[in-house]
């Protein structure tokens, strides 16, 4: 559902509600819980003779998954409903309109690969959803809020602002009105500030699956006694089966995301 189509905000609620896994079942009940009021009063909004308040509004727009952009001209969209003369519903008209260019030109920005900044490294790294979420973008025709939410059971919100990210990182596209893989490689050289965090992150996330690892799966820890020259060898060809498993995986159509952890390290202490 793109907003920037509707310039009535009840329109694009319902057309949200019914586009969503089973018609939008309980989703009404659902957004009056998210902002704070009886599902009856939502039904009075969306039906016509009612409109949020401005504090009901944004909650809204979290609970939907709206961008900055998006959000604001929701917001818009309130003020023109709620408007007490035409000559304010004019003015928010026109803002109306310059929101609606904005998103037409930001549609046709072309995504490049570049390097991330420093900044945009210490989140991306900060936690292994953002490149959960990315990744998930890869899987058939892409992905919508709903379908990333569902996954990975998190909030709609939460969702929404990991792709907002993505999206201006340029690790993530829209397509079709869902989210895509974006032509932005990711890596963490070594001896980067961020490769521990990467690393940690992936690691505390196994340790969490641990006790629920299905026999699909594997998990392996094996310490060992060994000589220096029979290390350097299992390190080599853990290199080699590493190297052959990016090869695979580059060829792979993604149904799924998954995560290689291999650790083979002397014991210090």
């Amino acid at each position: 559902m793109k907003i920037f189509e509707f310039s009535d905000y009840k329109r694009f609620l319902w057309g949200f509600i019914e586009s969503q896994p089973k018609r939008g079942r309980g989703l009404v009940k659902a957004i009056g819980e998210h902002i704070g009021i009886d599902p009856s009063q939502v039904s009075q909004v969306l039906s016509g003779t009612k409109d949020f308040t401005e504090e009901q509004s944004i909650l809204v727009c979290q609970f939907v998954g709206l961008n900055e952009l998006e959000t604001e001209y929701f917001l818009t969209l309130i003020k023109i409903e709620r408007s007490g003369s035409k000559t304010l519903k004019d003015h928010y008209k026109k803002k109306l309109e310059k929101l609606k260019e904005q998103s037409l030109n930001l549609k046709e920005r072309v995504n490049q690969d570049r390097i991330l900044t420093d900044f945009e490294k210490s989140v991306f790294y900060s936690s292994y959803l953002f490149s959960a979420v990315r990744l998930s973008t890869s899987i058939g025709d892409g992905q919508t809020i709903s379908d990333i939410a569902e996954h990975f059971q998190l909030p709609r919100e939460k969702v929404s602002s990991i792709l907002n990210f993505l999206l201006d990182s340029n690790l993530c596209a829209e397509k079709n009105g869902k989210y895509v893989l974006g032509t932005q490689h990711t890596h963490v050289e070594r001896g980067s500030p961020f490769l521990p965090r990467h690393h940690h992150n992936w690691r505390v996330k196994a340790l969490q699956r641990t006790d629920s690892i299905t026999n699909e799966e594997l998990q392996f820890t094996g310490p060992v006694s060994i000589s220096r020259e029979d290390f350097q060898t299992v390190r080599e060809l853990l290199v080699e089966v590493i190297s052959k498993s990016l090869d695979k995986v580059k060829k792979s159509e993604p149904t799924d995301v998954a995560c290689l952890l291999i650790d083979w390290f002397f014991i210090r202490k």
